[in-house]
């Protein structure tokens, strides 16, 4: 399992180390959306390749990526913009179905084994 996610936090650094490799700056916006948990390594190696080839266009002066939510359990949509040195966005690269696995609610539980959910509706009653 190790070798096919990538942590979040690595995640960043590769998608900055691939800019910065073509000798850009990357700006990320929408990583609020994601709590943390693991990307997909194939999608993260795609992402991160593109990255670095749209870094090394000539042209572009910086790059801007946006995570936005397209199933927000699961599933991210992560837009590549490469900008101009007027700032103006040259090209888009779009990676959608971007696969992130989220803790679920049960690594809070600390090992609690005595977990009750309450409900803040009722169900009608006959009169």
């Amino acid at each position: 399992m190790k070798l096919m996610h990538t942590k979040t936090p690595d995640f960043v650094q590769k998608m900055h180390n691939a800019a910065f490799k073509g000798g850009k700056t990357l700006v990320m916006k929408g990583m609020e959306t994601v709590r943390g948990g693991k990307w997909a390594s194939i999608k993260t190696g795609q992402i991160e390749e593109i990255t670095g080839k749209t870094a090394q266009e000539e042209g572009v002066a910086s790059l801007e990526m946006v995570i936005l939510n397209e199933n927000p359990e699961v599933m991210k949509i992560v837009l590549l913009k490469a900008r101009d040195k007027d700032d103006n966005v040259i090209k888009i690269v779009r990676f959608p179905g971007v696969c992130v696995f989220e803790p679920l609610e049960e690594t809070y539980y600390e090992g609690c084994k005595n977990v009750s959910t309450h409900t803040t509706y009722t169900l009608p009653t006959e009169q």
